[in-house]
């Protein structure tokens, strides 16, 4: 009896011990939260060409898509948006729905016209594009408006800053149109009354004008015999809520001194790194702070509380910490830690190592792997998708969640450029693909006692000068070149949007640049010169404007506003809207309702008359007032339309027998990869589709592309 109680006791306790390895197991475990995960999935409900991928993930700390597929197409159908319900049923997903499990959503397919209103927002948060499917007329309800750090929204309008006509939910929608937001400025005043001080603050009132939304900087404290000054407050005597430096301001108001004939101490919140967080006031009789301010946020950290010591040392501050002194608490942050797994996509000889950690405050890899190799290819580089798809992954890429980058192989040369710092500060290299440019050149290196003046094919700045758009044809090296005896000034070039200017260097004795770079290009503006400030203000900055220290000059960018005129030429029915402007971001317009010709056939717009010129559609670039013409035709007329499959846009083409066959457009193009000819299906299936291959209905053919 006695040796089964022992056996019973030694059972239990083992038991015992095996629950608590098993506790201790999954507290370790639990440490590295799982990486949230969610797949978005495109039913493109019976289309004749689907969306493509059918498939998208959403993987924190991303909440949206970001970008949807390619629009599908349904022959006899317009293309309505993607919606949670099917028949356009729900609500509609789009680029920014925020995505909180697995879901489905669901091509909207009408018979009858679907007309897209574009928001531009004009540098406010995005807004995402409506429908307009017949037989509404109208969006019905506008989007929620957009907000602008510093601005007042104030409508969307048919032209830009707020010039053409008014948009509402109820303004007729007849074709695809963009309006832009209209931002209005401001000014408020903020008058502080110093409530009977012995010496007032100063000064006694400060201005909040657009784009600024705080006063940055409170007045000096006032003073008062006898009393302590415990902060700004929006009633008199500390009634309603502290006014801070950082307090948002919407209209005129009128602070008050807080004066108490008690003792008031101040606790001081260090972010270290995160926002900031406003002071509080403890005044006796209180004891503590009562309710501790809102957690500051750190990209890639967590908020681990706030303590006496910098970095978690020291005790604790909570809200009902003993407050009896003014004191200065910091912010402590944990750091998270994500995982880069190299997918070398069958190479010979693999990267070492398969994976890295990328820790906070870091977040880069800092060094990639050892480069896999590949009987017959080249290494190109690692990348977000597979065969250079995606965004290019390089040492210095921030992480910010657990990801997986591909290998690129390649069977045209790669070139690498290396950077000899002549002294300086290590540049790592750059790989290029043959007839390909860098892109960006790499930060510049320092070097004690010198000034840095560019690199240069030889040394000492012999050879030309190696920018970003030089063109690499063969391995290369780049050499820094630096002055010790003369200045060297930078002149830096702010595109403002456009694209990248490589920066400019004086060494003395030159005083000038001499000669400009390239201009940068904008879409939808016009390059108006360089200028000392931001959109035109200061002075132009030119070839021979003297250079007498390192300067920053900004592109100014014209707008333009241009009217496409469309002469139906004799139709029965004309096209709607006859006049269309295009203004600046703006390079294409909507095509307007197809006209109607008894007895006829439309063929497009063209720029000359009876389908002279060249064809006019809705991806042609505008740059000029412009008539375009209804081309009618009385024999059957078909179309070829070209999917680019991600190259640059082709425009369709039109067959008017007699005739059978076209001439085929200009080859797109596509970053990584060479044109392989049009085919009747992706991917290169089907059969070629040539100059000489007969179209007798409507196709559409797809561009295949060779890595």
């Amino acid at each position: 009896m006695n040796k089964r109680r022992i056996s019973v006791q030694f059972l239990l306790y083992f038991l015992l011990l095996m629950f608590l390895m098993v506790t201790v197991s999954c507290s370790s475990s639990s440490s590295s939260p799982p990486v949230v995960q969610y797949t978005v999935t495109f039913d493109n409900q019976g289309a004749t060409v689907a969306a493509n991928p059918t498939s998208e993930k959403v993987t924190a700390p991303a909440t949206t898509v970001g970008t949807l597929p390619t629009a599908p197409t349904y022959t006899g159908y317009n293309f309505a948006g993607w919606w949670t319900g099917v028949g356009g049923s729900g609500t509609e997903f789009t680029a920014s729905t925020p995505v909180t499990a697995d879901i489905t959503v669901y091509a909207y397919w009408s018979p009858h016209p679907v007309y897209t209103v574009t928001f531009n927002s004009q540098g406010g948060t995005a807004v995402d594009a409506q429908h307009v499917a017949s037989p509404a007329t109208t969006v019905g309800t506008l989007p929620t408006p957009p907000t602008y750090a510093g601005y007042i929204f104030s409508g969307w309008y048919t032209g830009t800053v707020g010039s053409g006509t008014e948009v509402t939910a109820s303004t007729p929608v007849t074709a695809n149109i963009t309006v832009y937001a209209k931002w209005t400025s401001y000014s408020y005043a903020v008058t502080f009354n110093s409530q009977s001080a012995t010496v007032a603050a100063k000064p006694a009132s400060e201005t909040v004008a657009s784009p600024a939304t705080t006063v940055g900087t409170l007045p000096t404290a006032p003073t008062r015999t006898s009393y302590t000054f415990a902060g700004w407050w929006t009633g008199v005597g500390g009634a309603g809520t502290e006014f801070t430096a950082t307090t948002v301001v919407t209209a005129n108001i009128t602070v008050y001194a807080y004066w108490s004939a008690n003792p008031v101490y101040i606790v001081t919140y260090d972010s270290q790194g995160g926002t900031a967080v406003d002071a509080q006031h403890v005044t006796s009789p209180a004891t503590t702070v009562g309710t501790l301010p809102t957690a500051p946020t750190r990209s890639g950290y967590t908020f681990g509380g706030w303590y006496t010591g910098a970095g978690g040392s020291g005790t604790a501050f909570t809200a009902s910490k003993p407050v009896m002194a003014s004191i200065i608490v910091y912010a402590y942050w944990e750091s998270s830690s994500y995982t880069v797994t190299f997918d070398s996509q069958g190479a010979t000889v693999a990267a070492s190592p398969t994976s890295e950690a990328v820790t906070s405050p870091a977040f880069t890899v800092g060094t990639l792997p050892t480069a896999p190799t590949k009987t017959g290819y080249i290494f190109a580089g690692w990348w977000t998708g597979t065969n250079g798809s995606g965004t290019e992954f390089t040492a210095s890429t921030t992480v910010f969640a657990s990801i997986t980058v591909y290998a690129y192989w390649s069977t045209n040369s790669v070139y690498t450029v290396t950077y000899d710092s002549q002294g300086g500060t290590a540049v790592g290299s750059q790989q290029v693909v043959s007839g390909g440019t860098v892109g960006t050149l790499p930060a510049e290196p320092t070097k004690t006692g010198y000034n840095f003046a560019g690199w240069w094919t030889g040394t000492n700045g012999a050879g030309t000068e190696f920018s970003s758009t030089t063109v690499v044809t063969a391995n290369i090296t780049a050499y820094a070149n630096w002055s010790s005896a003369n200045p060297v000034y930078t002149v830096t070039y702010d595109s403002q949007g456009g694209t990248a200017v490589d920066a400019q260097h004086v060494t003395s004795p030159a005083t000038k640049v001499g000669t400009l770079p390239a201009p940068p290009t904008y879409a939808g503006y016009i390059f108006g010169g360089w200028y000392t400030g931001t959109s035109g203000s200061g002075t132009e900055f030119t070839a021979s404007t003297p250079v007498t220290a390192s300067i920053t000059v900004y592109a100014k960018w014209n707008s333009y506003s241009y009217t496409v005129t469309f002469n139906s030429q004799g139709a029965t029915v004309a096209a709607k809207p006859v006049y269309q402007t295009i203004a600046s971001p703006a390079t294409t317009v909507g095509m307007p309702t197809t006209p109607t010709r008894t007895g006829y056939i439309f063929a497009g717009w063209w720029t000359g008359v009876g389908g002279s010129g060249t064809e006019f559609t809705a991806t042609t670039v505008i740059t000029a007032n412009i008539t375009v013409f209804a081309y009618w035709s009385t024999n059957p007329v078909y179309t070829v339309t070209y999917d680019s499959q991600g190259g640059t846009a082709v425009g369709a083409q039109h067959v008017t027998l007699p005739a059978t066959t076209v001439g085929i457009p200009t080859a797109p193009t596509k970053s990584g990869y060479t044109f392989g000819g049009w085919y009747t299906g992706t991917g290169g299936t089907g059969t070629e589709f040539t100059a000489s291959t007969p179209v007798t209905a409507n196709i559409t053919v797809y561009a295949y592309w060779e890595h």
